[in-house]
């Protein structure tokens, strides 16, 4: 997981430092995917939707909640979707 603002210190060009904003914004859209990821699964699969939420909210990953709250939108079947989370699990972790 990373975070793209980051700054070089003046005293220190060497030394980075991630701004409050940065990791606050970082936060935010987690936590708007998460929510987005909630309400599609609960539209289009109902509560067997919700029950896969604890899983999906594991990941802080924001390109993988990206893709899972793409995927709740237009995959036909809960299997679909945990396909795309654990994909994308398995790939950042080797």
């Amino acid at each position: 997981m990373g975070i793209v603002l980051i700054y070089a210190r003046e005293e220190n060009p060497h030394e980075f430092s991630i701004t409050k904003e940065a990791l606050w914004g970082h936060k935010g859209k987690i936590e708007g995917l998460s929510e987005g990821i909630e309400l599609d699964s609960d539209i289009r699969f109902g509560d067997e939707g919700l029950k896969v939420l604890p899983d999906i909210q594991k990941n802080q990953d924001i390109n993988v909640l990206t893709a899972v709250h793409r995927g709740a939108k237009i995959k036909n079947t809960l299997e679909d979707l945990r396909q795309i989370y654990n994909r994308k699990e398995h790939h950042a972790t080797t």
